[in-house]
């Protein structure tokens, strides 16, 4: 360990402690909650000199962490937003997020499709592309996520997954839900670029279907995890929705935060929202009570690394954790050296 590691690992340490609460153990509590860790991040690689390689030697670091993670999450942005979305740039990212030795899960980023009608992009129509992004992440390649146990929201309502390309389905594929060890998770497909809320009426009508679905998924995993007396929620999206802004500067999240909003506090206990695309690491606590001046304790936020900093994130999480412990311990993963 480099004497910048060790610094680094004490900032960690420090904040981990400062930012995340505490809460009691529930006397229901389930009896295989026991503490496990998995892997997050995003935005990466883009497109700089040597990233791919460095993304790679990330993907052997978390191959070789003792103990293994229970699973690794990337929150999307797979791609810079001025480089080709085509098949073969998807295809290469793929075969890398298959190299990974535990379950995979993948939600896409804005990069992938929203913003590919873009001239360096290759001029495509992000509606295409999108169908395209699920046909060879989730439909083709749903080994990705091995043996873990996922639920598809596609399949939630009796739907074939294989049904749901198009982009004005009801329910989409990519967003999946799953439990671990008494902590509930879920993916929610939001991205940047506004969440696709503009341009013209096709991107519009992609984009309120979408919501929809996201808003019932979001609902539904709340509803399980007080139904199943989960300990804690966990989140991962790959848009910044600007919890801080004013509410006229967020269109297309608005409707999301809302619902964020009523489902944590109703919930009480931890909820841990992880997302990208601000390729700025934070972790903070995002969310305010409505009505008051004081932060919500119970939200905590991990926004991962990215774009020139290609480094992952462990999150140690401890469902059993009483009134001296933190559910969540947050630690860097940095690549092998190439």
């Amino acid at each position: 360990m480099t004497h910048h590691t060790r610094r680094v690992a004490i900032l960690w340490t420090i904040v981990c402690l400062y930012l995340t609460p505490v809460y009691a153990k529930s006397p229901e509590h389930l009896p295989d909650s026991k503490p496990f860790t998995f892997v997050a991040m995003g935005d990466m690689p883009y497109d700089e000199p040597g990233q791919l390689e460095q993304f790679e030697g990330l993907l052997t670091a978390i191959n070789q962490l003792e103990p293994s993670p229970t699973f690794v999450v990337h929150v999307g942005d797979t791609k810079s937003g001025t480089s080709r979305c085509s098949n073969k740039t998807y295809n290469n990212i793929l075969k890398r997020f298959q190299t990974v030795k535990t379950p995979f899960i993948y939600t896409p980023g804005d990069n992938e499709w929203t913003d590919c009608h873009r001239i360096p992009c290759g001029w495509f129509h992000p509606v295409e592309r999108l169908r395209k992004i699920r046909q060879m992440y989730f439909i083709d390649h749903s080994g990705l996520e091995k043996t873990l146990p996922v639920a598809h929201q596609c399949l939630s309502d009796g739907t074939s997954c294989s049904d749901t390309l198009e982009p004005t389905v009801k329910s989409p594929v990519e967003n999946a839900r799953w439990d671990t060890n008494g902590v509930m998770f879920a993916t929610i497909h939001i991205v940047g670029s506004r969440n696709n809320n503009h341009r013209n009426r096709q991107m519009r009508l992609e984009f309120e279907r979408r919501n929809i679905a996201n808003l019932n998924w979001l609902a539904e995993t709340f509803r399980l995890a007080q139904k199943s007396d989960s300990q804690a929620v966990v989140i991962f999206f790959h848009a910044n929705p600007a919890l801080e802004w004013a509410v006229s500067d967020r269109a297309g999240y608005n409707d999301f935060i809302d619902a964020l909003h009523a489902h944590a506090a109703d919930f009480q206990k931890p909820v841990l929202l992880v997302h990208g695309d601000s390729h700025q690491h934070r972790i903070d606590h995002p969310l305010t009570d409505k009505g008051l001046d004081r932060v919500m304790p119970n939200v905590t936020r991990l926004i991962v690394y990215g774009d020139t900093t290609i480094r992952g994130v462990q999150v140690q999480v401890i469902p059993d954790a009483d009134k001296n412990e933190r559910m969540f311990l947050f630690h860097p993963v940095d690549p092998t050296a190439p």
